[in-house]
């Protein structure tokens, strides 16, 4: 059973894997990431044990 916030971050990513028609904004972080080669991967709670101000949440 997954968390809420888990949901909603593996259905953007779902969604994304998919081609899609981008609005301005999407086509904007499209064209900005392109260069870069990078992969995106999960980290448990557990595991990281050193999270940035931005990948905590509020609560």
């Amino acid at each position: 059973n997954y968390k809420i916030y888990d949901k909603e971050m593996l259905a953007n990513l779902m969604y994304f894997r998919k081609p899609q028609n981008l609005n301005c904004r999407q086509a904007c972080w499209v064209t900005d990431l392109q260069d870069y080669k990078f992969i995106i991967k999960h980290q448990p709670g557990k595991a990281n044990t050193k999270p940035d101000l931005l990948s905590q949440h509020a609560g």
